[in-house]
């Protein structure tokens, strides 16, 4: 069977992660002046599910196997290892914060303070606490020391809208994790 590219626009744009997970073929952002525009490109046996996937979530539907036309002011972005680094995905951050990609001095925040059991750990993009980067949110139930769930949030650079929400389910057996059900929105 033939890969082909099919291509899809929506007013706002979704996470990178979102379209990785949810597309099931190799996905690249294109700039488009008329909204946000994306290129997916899977074996055409997926082509329908493909389309149903991308319809639920709003996009709209273009052409298959598009080319630049200079006309459209339609460009692919190739995307540099450096570029990449800094793109603001949780995939980008070590097991306890920002790393490469990110600028130095970040300030991580856990609250409450001074407790065994923390809820909420942020990391913001300096102390003065004006733009958070990621946070990550842990809930317990009433008397027990386990979390679940466990939501992460990644901020876009504007400090506060939220470009990707992760959440964690977990199973425990006494004091075991034996289960993880991870939820990608």
């Amino acid at each position: 069977m033939a890969n082909h590219v099919y291509r899809f626009r929506r007013e706002r744009p979704v996470p990178l992660v979102w379209l990785q997970s949810h597309t099931g073929g190799t996905a690249a952002i294109v700039d488009r002046a008329a909204g946000f525009v994306v290129d997916v490109q899977v074996d055409e046996t997926k082509a329908d599910d493909l389309k149903e996937a991308m319809a639920s979530a709003g996009f709209e539907y273009l052409s298959i196997d598009p080319t630049t036309d200079p006309e459209d002011d339609v460009e692919i972005n190739a995307i540099s290892p450096e570029a990449h680094a800094s793109i603001r995905q949780l995939i980008h951050f070590i097991s306890d914060g920002p790393a490469c990609g990110f600028a130095s001095g970040a300030y991580k925040e856990t609250l409450p303070t001074k407790s065994a059991f923390p809820t909420s750990i942020i990391w913001w993009e300096s102390a003065a606490k004006l733009n958070k980067i990621v946070e990550k949110t842990i809930s317990y139930a009433l008397g027990n020391t386990k979390p679940t769930p466990i939501v992460w949030q990644m901020y876009d650079t504007d400090g506060s809208t939220v470009l990707c929400t992760v959440s964690d389910a977990i199973t425990y057996d006494g004091a075991f994790e034996v289960s993880r059900t991870r939820t990608i929105t």
